[in-house]
């Protein structure tokens, strides 16, 4: 689903909690206030990982860690989006929005590609000559090559589950390796990151 702001955003009949964008999140404006100003917030960037649909909302890693650092946050996370609609997705923010004070990547499968009906022999076929090509190859990374240039402005955090191998890799990533679906780890494990983060730049 796409709208009026260039987003690409999930289906309404996804999650009830999905804002006016298919976002499961507050509105643009409730994240970052009726001015669209405030600076104290985090953006979420993948798919099924970063949304956690098999939970309620106020039970994610995501909404755990908004309150844990007392920050906002907004859910650009697109079921099966892949690689293409988190790029998407966060080119839009950055061209239309402030900057985030970190962005966190989760994905399930990061070689989907948005829209396509993965049951048919067809697409099936075509996702198994892009592995043998070196297509997801190639593509993973380009994506990793963005992150490392905005990297220079934007701290990025990258939940990794166990024995997974990362999407994006290098030091300009911080990766929290864990249990992907323990929601309070999760938000613990990133929440200390940040702050020490913070708290060496402050020094």
């Amino acid at each position: 689903m796409r709208n009026s702001y260039g987003f690409v955003g999930n289906q309404h009949d996804v999650d009830p909690h999905l804002n006016s964008y298919g976002h499961r999140c507050p509105e643009v404006e409730v994240t970052l206030g009726k001015h669209l100003a405030f600076k104290k917030f985090f953006l979420v960037l993948g798919d099924t990982a970063g949304l956690h649909l098999h939970k309620p909302l106020d039970e994610t890693w995501y909404d755990l860690l908004h309150h844990k650092l007392r920050h906002n946050y907004y859910n650009l996370s697109v079921v099966n989006g892949g690689l293409d609609v988190a790029r998407h997705n966060l080119g839009v923010w950055l061209g239309r929005y402030i900057k985030p004070k970190a962005v966190i990547i989760a994905f399930d499968w990061a070689n989907a590609f948005y829209n396509v009906d993965y049951e048919t022999e067809e697409i099936k076929e075509a996702d198994h000559l892009a592995n043998l090509s070196g297509y997801h190859i190639s593509r993973n990374a380009m994506f990793n090559e963005l992150i490392k240039t905005m990297s220079r402005d934007i701290p990025f955090y990258q939940i990794v589950h166990e024995g997974s191998k990362p999407v994006v890799y290098g030091d300009h990533i911080t990766n929290i390796e864990c249990d992907q679906y323990d929601d309070q780890l999760v938000a613990e494990l990133i929440s200390t990151s940040i702050k020490k983060s913070q708290e060496a730049i402050a020094v």
